[in-house]
């Protein structure tokens, strides 16, 4: 669970920053959040999924080294 959470505030932040900076270049903060967030997103859950799953498996097999 702590490894989720840390992928979704990575993930959080790096598209809050890349929206802002789309803002400031498009001048259009909804235009920006359309084509530089929203097509992200699902990517992005999924992408967390996937690394939460992998990695409680990994700590499963190496008796929580990892």
């Amino acid at each position: 669970l702590q490894i989720a959470f840390a992928m979704l505030v990575a993930s959080s932040l790096t598209l809050a920053l890349g929206w802002a900076q789309l803002s400031l270049l498009t001048g259009d903060p909804n235009r920006a959040l359309q084509v530089g967030v929203l097509p992200f997103l699902v990517g992005d859950v999924l992408k967390i999924a996937l690394g939460a799953l992998i990695a409680q498996r990994l700590r499963a097999r190496t008796l929580g080294l990892v």
